[in-house]
This record gives C-alpha cells, structure tokens and sequence, in this order.
C-alpha cells in the first residue's frame, strides 16, 4: 500500500508537527534514529514536510563525546517546504547522520537539511548526509587537508534533487572548530542548488568548518538523457540512390538528387534559388545542376481497350465507348523505364 507521510504547520505556540529523538540540555547519550518507511517495511510513497515541519535527531548536550543521532528515509519523493528542516545537528558533539533514500528531493521556501555540529560555537565533527536509491555503502574520499576518509553514500542515483529559486535552502554538514561532515549526493541533475566555494548567498550545500578543517562534498551527476544531446554535422557529403519511374518504353532520363553542401536561400525572397545565392557552400561539395526540362513527347492515358485474336488485352488512345465521357490530362513529364539502375 502507498502511504504518503505529512507534516505540517506549528500549534498555537509554534511548537511544529515533527517527528524527532531529541538529547535534552541537561541530558548524556547519544540521539536516537529515526527511521521513516512505508507499509510493511516498504518504500513509502512521500514524505512531505511543509510550513514548519520537523524531522530531527538533535543533540543538545554538553558532553563533546555524545553525537547526534541518524535519520533513515525511504520515500519516493520528499519535499520540504516553507521553513521545513530534517536535522541531525548537535550543540557539542559530532552532528548525526542523514540517509535519505528517494527518487526526487525538492526544497523550497528557506528548508534545510543539516548535520552540523558544534551549533553553540563549540567543538565536535559535522556529520554525514547521503542522498541517493540502492544500498548504502562505504566509499573513500580526501580532506582539503589530505587526510583520507570513510563516509556512506549509495550506490544508486535518484532523478533530481533541487532547491527551489529565490530562497534560501541548504544541505549543511559543518563545523565551528571542529572538521566539517561528510555529503554524497548520486543524481542524474542537480537544480538550483550547488556547493560554492566562496561565498554563502542560497541554495547552497556545505561542510564548510568556521575554524577547523573543512569536510568532503562528492556530487556524482550522471547523464541519463543521452538522446537530448544533438550530434555534430558531418563534413562528408554521400550522393542518396533516389528510386525510379517505369515505363515499359525507352529508358529516359528522369529526376536526379542533388547535394549541394551547407547553403542557403536567396537574397530577396521573390528569387528562384539556384546555385549563385547559396552561401556557405562546402568546396568539396558535388556543383549543383540545374533540374531537366519537361519532355516535349507526353504520355497520353488509354481511354479504351479491344481484345486481340490471341486473348490479349491492348489498350487504346481514343475511347471505344463513345457514349464514355474523356476527361482532359494535362501534359507530365516522362519517367523512367522500369530497367533503370
């Protein structure tokens, strides 16, 4: 069964609709996890966290050594949307782990997304956000320092993930005086949102750390629209074979095809094209040749038939019913005879 999870808006003293595990103030631990499917273990059909909506495993207590906790999500699509956040940030610890396994991510309207740590201008390490479908794995990165690591990602792509324009949506894994976290993000477009190496102005993603050192940002974008690409023109012209008329008479000339490379229309639109007004031909292109004239012979079409001594059928110009009414054709050019190459 599809089930579409929401939450949405805030009660009369702005507390929000959220689903959360929370480390107090005064308490010890480490957050809890929460974990968000469909029936039966299933992949559910939406998430939609909307004007408020909380989905958090927040960390805030003192003890460095205590991380926030983890958030699973598998979803179809989720949204996030007017002030909307999925957090897995702590005041002092190590910030929380963010998976979230779905086939479109969109954020709009100032919505985040965030593992950071040390929110109280504190110690402790971001954590990690993975965004992708299939199972998550560990993969290998580096620092900007040069230190390798270990970070989760997923092994499968989701379509697009996108922050809406002309707001403020972020994917956070920072730091104040620790190392910023760790992001994989396995999409076939990213919209509207990027990691930017100066400034932060919006739709941004992050591991920036205040005074430590900065994390890792993996996007692995993928092109799986190859057929929307347009291929480059060819410098080589082939003459095509073009098809023959028949005619069981003589074998005469008939029309031909003709390349005449990359050209163009005539200067003045009342113009009969023809080979001055083409520009931009390619040199190595065959001349143009004028099309042939209309044969001055035409083909009469039979109007009657009489049966020869032998059984034969032979067809004739003029009508043998003369009570038949003859319709005028006008003249045409000859085709060709069925024999031609």
């Amino acid at each position: 069964m599809d089930e579409t999870i929401r939450l949405i808006g805030r009660d009369a003293e702005g507390f929000p609709s959220a689903i959360f595990s929370q480390v107090g103030a005064e308490a010890t631990g480490t957050g809890g996890t929460v974990f968000i499917v469909g029936n039966n273990n299933s992949t559910a059909k939406s998430v939609q966290l909307r004007d408020g909506g909380l989905i958090s495993v927040n960390n805030f207590g003192t003890n460095q050594g205590d991380a926030a906790g983890n958030v699973f999500i598998f979803a179809r699509g989720i949204w996030l949307d007017n002030d909307s956040r999925i957090l897995g940030v702590s005041k002092s610890g190590a910030g929380g782990n963010v998976f979230l396994n779905t086939n479109a991510l969109i954020l709009g309207r100032n919505s985040d997304i965030s593992t950071t740590a040390g929110i109280q201008g504190t110690g402790g390490d971001g954590g990690n956000i993975a965004i992708g479908t299939g199972d998550i794995i560990p993969t290998l990165g580096f620092r900007p320092d040069g230190q390798l690591t270990l970070s989760p990602a997923f092994d499968g792509i989701t379509l697009i993930v996108a922050g809406k324009t002309f707001s403020d949506n972020n994917i956070l894994a920072e730091a104040f005086s620790g190392t910023g976290g760790n992001i994989r993000i396995n999409a076939s477009r990213l919209q509207d949102i990027a990691e930017r190496p100066d400034l932060l102005i919006r739709n941004d993603i992050s591991t920036a750390s205040s005074l430590g050192i900065n994390g890792t940002t993996v996007v692995n974008t993928l092109d799986v629209f190859p057929s929307l690409r347009t291929n480059p023109l060819t410098e080589q012209y082939e003459v095509p074979g073009v098809a023959q008329g028949c005619d069981p008479r003589d074998r005469q000339e008939t029309s031909r095809f003709i390349v005449t490379g990359r050209g163009g229309l005539p200067v003045n639109p009342a113009e009969v094209l023809n080979q001055d007004t083409l520009s931009g031909t390619d040199p190595t292109s065959p001349p143009a040749i004028p099309p042939p004239g209309l044969d001055a012979t035409a083909i009469i079409p039979a109007r009657g038939w009489v049966q020869n001594a032998d059984g034969t059928i032979r067809l004739t110009a003029a009508a043998t019913d003369s009570s038949a009414p003859i319709t005028p054709y006008p003249l045409r050019p000859t085709p060709a005879s069925c024999d031609a190459p």
